[in-house]
């Protein structure tokens, strides 16, 4: 069974954001114990070096006194008070001190004197503060409970400019672990929160933007069944567009109108000449002077040359819809190209009177499909010979824009009627020629688009401000 789009979006919504919930939530779970210990280790530190100072202002021949500390923490031990710190409630200090003399033996102990002259040289708090280095430890009362650990931050008892002694402050884990575990529970609760937040925009997003696909679905499904149905109001710009997309094939397609249109216009550029060659070749059968039998021979092959035209253009036209990619790219010169195509209008435009101009950069180069690039502009060059007066000009120029070189062609004819300008690109549509009034094939516009298409070019056509047209066609310029 397959999922919808809507479930779909729902379940790539949630993995990704499960995904991301259970990293964040593993990181700031993982984050918080060490981020408390190191602000209340720092706090530590503060203190150690205030109590080693004041011991420094106690010593009595080279030796520590701790009497004053003593009495100090005695007192401190008995002070009964009350303090809310956010949700918990403190009334007494838990915090303890140990000092040692330079050999590392314990000199007092807050904690009832129960490790007074025990050896605590290799602690490493102690180890490492009487060698002038900064010593802290974490470490277990309780093996085997977590819960037991308690932070040692040493500091140095000096007495000119010698270590003589090491002042260690001790606070149990399980003073924080309170704080840890309120910040925990304040976090997940928020991260809970806004998941659900997220579930809901996401249902609320998904269905949002499953409703035009919806109402998309069902205009598509009411067309399945031949019913009569408009294209709903769809929001959305790409929807949107899909939506009119449908709308244009199914105006396209209703009762084959595409291919009926196709196969009826194909039919009526092919009736008119078969109908002459028909019509020549019937009367060729009867008796005539030789004169009237050349003008009807020349009228056969005329027209058969014509079919011959319509056909070739049209296998043309249709082998180059049905291409993806170019072939045979290479650097086209765009001088060179123009003079042999020249060459080959000469005739032509000898016998209209015309004459072509050329202003090319010698240095511009075409990069694409020689054989595309040559019929293309041989085709709007032979358009703008045929639609120009006697004695008219058309002049060829090119320029580059950015990654393109552009090829403009304006001549001085007729101009293109208002009514045709939407029409021109369409296959089998042509204008007949100002003076002998007859009618190209109709394809020789689309093929240009086409060729344009596959080198991701264009083809832009207006009318001149006083006369003519400008077509100019862009091509990507070689580097």
């Amino acid at each position: 069974m397959s999922m919808g789009i809507r479930t779909r979006f729902l379940l790539g919504f949630f993995v990704i954001f499960a995904t991301g919930f259970y990293f964040l939530a593993d990181f700031i779970a993982n984050e918080i114990r060490p981020r408390y210990l190191e602000t209340v280790e720092e706090s530590m530190i503060d203190t150690a070096h205030l109590l080693a100072s004041l011991l420094e202002t106690r010593i009595k021949d080279n030796r520590i006194d701790t009497t004053d500390l003593r009495s100090m923490f005695t007192a401190a031990f008995k002070k009964k008070f009350s303090a809310r710190i956010y949700a918990f409630k403190k009334s007494g200090i838990q915090i303890n001190v140990y000092v040692t003399d330079y050999r590392g033996i314990v000199l007092y102990d807050s904690r009832d004197g129960r490790d007074v002259g025990k050896d605590y040289s290799r602690w490493n708090d102690v180890y490492n503060t009487l060698r002038g280095k900064y010593g802290a430890r974490s470490t277990r009362l309780a093996p085997q409970d977590p819960s037991s650990s308690s932070l040692y931050v040493a500091a140095p008892v000096t007495h000119r400019d010698r270590i003589i002694g090491v002042l260690t402050v001790v606070k149990p884990e399980q003073s924080v672990s309170m704080f840890m575990d309120l910040a925990r529970k304040k976090i997940i609760t928020a991260l809970i929160l806004l998941c659900l937040v997220f579930i809901l925009l996401s249902v609320a997003l998904s269905m949002w933007i499953n409703r035009p696909i919806m109402q998309l679905t069902r205009y598509i499904r009411s067309l399945k069944e031949q019913k009569r149905a408009a294209l709903p109001r769809l929001s959305g710009k790409e929807i949107r567009l899909l939506g009119e997309s449908f709308e244009d094939m199914k105006n396209e397609l209703e009762g084959r109108k595409y291919t009926e249109h196709y196969v009826q216009t194909l039919t009526h550029e092919l009736k008119s000449p078969l109908s002459s060659i028909i019509a020549s070749a019937e009367l060729l059968t009867e008796d005539m002077d030789a004169d009237q039998r050349i003008r009807f021979t020349g009228t056969i092959l005329h027209e058969a040359r014509r079919i011959l035209k319509l056909i070739d253009r049209l296998l043309q036209l249709s082998s180059l819809e049905n291409r993806r990619e170019l072939r045979d790219v290479q650097d086209v010169h765009a001088l060179t190209l123009l003079e042999e195509i020249l060459a080959s209008l000469e005739p032509i435009v000898k016998k209209g009177g015309q004459s072509i101009v050329l202003y090319i950069d010698k240095s511009h180069t075409l990069k694409g499909e020689r054989f595309l690039i040559y019929h293309s502009l041989m085709n709007i060059l032979s358009n703008a010979v045929h639609f120009s007066h006697n004695g008219g000009t058309i002049t060829v120029t090119s320029s580059r824009r950015g990654s393109f070189l552009d090829i403009s062609i304006i001549d001085e004819g007729t101009g293109i009627p208002d009514y045709a300008m939407d029409k021109i690109f369409d296959k089998f549509y042509s204008l007949p020629d100002p003076d002998n009034r007859k009618k190209g094939t109709g394809l020789g516009l689309s093929f240009v688009k086409e060729a344009l298409s596959l080198h991701d070019g264009e083809i832009i056509i207006y009318n001149n401000r006083e006369r003519g047209v400008t077509v100019r066609l862009s091509f990507p310029a070689s580097n």
